[in-house]
């Protein structure tokens, strides 16, 4: 399985950043993903410490073969994860 992460800065400031993230999902020799992620990430830092966090109302799942559960992914994901 191949992992793959790309991020583009929508906004950064000196101690904060907001990011366009897209995480994919792809089987080795596989043409496409079969499962992509997009979400926006900000990122803020104080005390010498980086903090991240999705905002899950930003998330948006891709699956091709399965287009029609893609909502109820995303949904499950804004229900069930740790976004801080």
């Amino acid at each position: 399985m191949i992992l793959n992460m790309t991020g583009r800065v929508a906004e950064q400031m000196e101690l904060t950043g907001k990011y366009d993230i897209e995480l994919s999902y792809s089987l080795e020799q596989a043409e496409s993903p079969f499962i992509t992620y997009h979400y926006t990430q900000s990122i803020s830092v104080s005390d010498d410490r980086e903090h991240a966090k999705i905002d899950p109302d930003s998330i948006v799942v891709s699956m091709p073969s399965a287009r029609d559960r893609e909502p109820a992914l995303a949904a499950e994901l804004r229900k069930h994860a740790v976004f801080d």
